[in-house]
């Protein structure tokens, strides 16, 4: 005579109502899922961060070193993107960097010449590189871009009213 009572026949019979009671003690806000996801899910649900908005975060954060190799990447992918060149121009400011700053503020007015915030940051540049004239040409400039005002033209305005040459610079 066959032996009826095989382990898969045992396990049957004994773990599988042990297992509904265990099911059953689960506490009732403890996620059960039904689905597991597919491998389109697990990777659209944590988008990565670009190194372009990385570095524009690090600039926000006043990591402008830090920023720098970041927005570089992000060149390689937008050569032509004068905002991008505009703020690797203002972290080389920054990190005293005068001439990397001057070449990506030019570069940037290059493929966008009526944009403020460049205008600005290159304003801004020339009073740290102590030439109130061309800081001046680049206020006139503002200027006409916004004569009815804006902030960009505002806050170099201001620079330049507060502007000190530093010491032994002949104007």
């Amino acid at each position: 005579m066959k032996n009826w009572f095989s382990p898969a026949f045992a396990f049957l019979v004994f773990m599988v109502p042990a297992l509904a009671q265990v099911t059953q003690v689960v506490p009732p806000h403890f996620p059960v899922h039904t689905k597991l996801p597919d491998q389109a899910e697990l990777t659209s649900s944590a988008p990565q961060q670009s190194d372009y908005d990385m570095g524009r975060q690090l600039i926000r954060k006043k990591q402008y070193a830090d920023a720098i190799a970041h927005l570089e990447r992000a060149l390689a992918d937008r050569p032509r993107d004068a905002e991008l060149l505009n703020d690797l121009g203002l972290a080389k400011r920054m990190t005293r960097d005068y001439d990397g700053a001057l070449y990506y503020d030019q570069r940037a007015l290059t493929f966008d010449p009526d944009d403020k915030d460049a205008h600005e940051d290159l304003g801004e540049l020339y009073l740290a590189k102590s030439d109130l004239s061309s800081a001046q040409k680049e206020l006139a400039r503002l200027t006409t871009l916004c004569p009815s005002g804006c902030d960009e033209r505002n806050a170099l305005s201001q620079s330049i009213g507060g502007y000190k040459p530093a010491p032994g610079v002949v104007h």
